[in-house]
């Protein structure tokens, strides 16, 4: 079984710290949402996937008030919707 994650070309561990290389800083949503999933479960600062806001995912990844995500990536300060 392959479980090697399609969109991170390499990663690289340095003390409690990962980086990860992805192959395009547009992820589409099914990658998105696993590398959500992957922070979440190792319980990594979430607050990083704010970069990947984008007007095309805005409604299912900052607008929906419900996901377990939005407080952990976005805070709970007023947010620029404007991106």
């Amino acid at each position: 079984m392959d479980k090697k994650i399609k969109f991170i070309k390499s990663f690289e561990g340095a003390g409690d710290e990962l980086y990860l290389d992805l192959v395009d800083r547009k992820l589409n949503e099914d990658a998105l949402r696993e590398l959500m999933v992957l922070l979440y479960r190792y319980k990594v600062d979430m607050k990083q996937m704010a970069r990947f806001l984008t007007p095309q995912n805005k409604s299912w990844f900052l607008d929906n008030k419900k996901a377990y995500w939005r407080r952990r990536v976005f805070g709970v300060q007023k947010i620029d919707t404007k991106k």
